[in-house]
């Protein structure tokens, strides 16, 4: 039965998803970059990614530890949400208070202060809309969750479609536009999966307490430190571009055109993740048996990982000349180059999902740990050199060790799977 409702809820998923979100990235996102180039959009690349390494502050591990515990507790969200959510708030002030801070010290806060404050309000409305959609889920309402997972990117495309297509140049579309349309979004879908939260029997409030906060806290450090170190590999390059070259702004922008596409793919694992949290948490719980669940779901994902890395890395001139501008052309080696950390990438969504099921927190953590300064002295050596094709290259090389790292532990923990 279980099988059954995945397997109806992951098409749901990818059929909405496939729909909108590739409209949304190869025709908006590609679109802005094609009108401001790859110097402007760099800027906004750079801080955007800045804004990620501070994720963990303002997610905390809140959404994986909802995900899991809800999923297993599925009676009692409706007597610790209001907490859960005045939590939210509180770690998402931390969040703007410490990556502003932050952003002083990098300078960044002096060159483009106003796009950095939107774009933190972005993250910030993400997560929670992310808060109550892993609500959603954890409760049983998969379909609902499926429903409105693209709902950001829709608005998205009806709102800056218009901007894109219709009459403006290089010369008119100013970069700022994107992440202000972004934050008008996400403040639609919050309201929209607040809706649904609230026709369910859960009762909806926030309440501050500071010794529940500190409570809160000490449960979803170890998920806060996933998100950390997670952000930490996989967004650092553009920081590091910036940082270490001389043209960073332009060769983060090069990194972007190629990044879009890992974006693109990644969306799969992540939707397969989405529903495969709740789903393990639930049938650990129960005592049910997990390996049919997990040997499909990881077969799906090699599958389906395996066919998008090899097209878009052996057909990475083709796709630039239909997506980008002549600025771009001759460029695709780091398309290439990235593209095959995307296997790893999918098949690490299957076992971290199952890996944080298990509440194995300390060792996705210190196989990440590991990465990441594997990530960052392999780029501080290789972007001097090689720049944006460096930082693709190094990105492959992490993957692929994250990955090792998981199935090893899954392997040698969880023989019993197939």
């Amino acid at each position: 039965m279980i099988q059954r409702e995945f397997s109806i809820n992951i098409v749901i998923l990818l059929l909405l998803n496939f729909l909108v979100k590739p409209l949304y990235i190869f025709a908006i996102e590609a679109g802005v970059q094609n009108l401001v180039g790859p110097t402007e959009y760099g800027k906004y690349f750079i801080l955007f990614d800045f804004v990620f390494l501070f994720v963990f502050i303002n997610d905390a591990g809140i959404q994986n530890y909802n995900s899991r515990h809800v999923a297993s507790n599925r009676e009692n969200l409706g007597a610790y949400f209001g907490e859960l959510l005045g939590f939210k708030l509180f770690t998402g002030l931390l969040f703007t208070l410490i990556t502003l801070t932050s952003a002083w010290a990098f300078g960044y806060l002096y060159q483009e202060w106003l796009m950095l404050i939107i774009i933190l309000g972005v993250f910030f409305l993400n997560s929670v809309f992310m808060l109550l959609r892993s609500s959603l889920s954890a409760l049983g309402y998969y379909r609902w969750d499926s429903y409105i997972s693209a709902l950001d990117k829709i608005i998205l495309l009806l709102g800056l479609g218009v901007l894109v297509w219709r009459g403006y140049n290089g010369a008119d579309f100013e970069i700022i536009w994107f992440p202000i349309a972004q934050l008008i979004a996400a403040i639609i879908a919050c309201f929209t999966a607040f809706y649904l939260l609230k026709k369910t029997a859960i009762k909806l409030n926030v309440s501050f307490s500071f010794d529940g906060f500190k409570k809160m806290l000490s449960v979803t450090l170890p998920y806060a430190m996933i998100l950390l170190l997670a952000g930490a590999y996989n967004r650092a390059d553009a920081v590091m571009l910036d940082q270490l070259l001389l043209d960073g702004d332009y060769q983060a922008g090069l990194y972007a055109a190629a990044y879009r596409l890992i974006d693109a793919g990644g969306m799969v694992g992540f939707l397969f993740a989405s529903l495969l949290l709740p789903m393990f948490a639930n049938m650990i719980t129960k005592k049910e048996d997990y390996s049919n669940l997990f040997s499909m779901a990881y077969k799906y994902l090699f599958i389906i990982g395996l066919l998008i890395a090899l097209t878009c890395g052996f057909y990475a001139n083709d796709i630039y000349n239909i997506l980008y501008s002549a600025e771009y052309q001759g460029t695709s080696s780091v398309l290439t180059i990235l593209m095959w950390s995307f296997v790893p990438v999918s098949l690490t969504h299957c076992f971290g999902s199952f890996l944080i099921a298990n509440g194995k927190l300390k060792a996705i953590n210190t196989i990440f740990l590991i990465g990441l300064v594997t990530n960052l002295i392999g780029n501080y050596f290789l972007i001097p050199i090689y720049k944006a094709e460096g930082a693709a290259f190094m990105t492959v090389i992490t993957q692929i060790f994250l990955l090792l790292g998981m199935v090893f532990y899954v392997g040698k923990n969880y023989y019993n799977l197939n």
